[in-house]
């Protein structure tokens, strides 16, 4: 029969916000725990959490909420579980999300961009010289 007084057993998801204010996002990043708000910084975060299966969601707020990433844990009794968030490089990508450090998304649309903008910017010279 086990003590009704002792404490239960706590595990822990070691969530790390990568990136910073300046890298990524000004806004830090929302996450929710199995539909609950959570506290959390840039770097890394030590959440508390019962034993079991947890529903990670985060996503980024600007003018529009993007970034959204989730994934589920099995957090273990007296351990902990690592999880790894990186925000997009712009509005219109996923973040990425998994228990390995992740690549932040949508690199290759800045570079897309700013290549449009660069060729257009080429084009009206040239047209000006001539």
């Amino acid at each position: 029969m086990s003590d009704p007084s002792a404490p239960a057993p706590t595990g822990f998801i070691e969530l790390t916000l990568q990136g910073s204010a300046v890298t990524a996002t000004p806004v830090t990043p929302s996450v929710r725990v199995n539909g609950y708000p959570m506290r959390v910084a840039y770097g890394a975060n030590r959440l508390a959490m019962p034993p079991g299966r947890a529903f990670i969601e985060v996503d980024c707020q600007w003018m529009l909420t993007y970034g959204k990433a989730s994934i589920d844990v099995e957090v273990p009794a007296h351990g902990s579980v690592p999880v790894f968030y990186a925000p997009p490089y712009h509005q219109f990508s996923r973040g990425a999300i998994g228990t390995e450090p992740q690549k932040r998304p949508g690199l290759a649309g800045v570079f897309g961009i700013l290549g449009g903008i660069v060729l257009v910017l080429t084009l009206l010279v040239l047209i000006a010289v001539l």
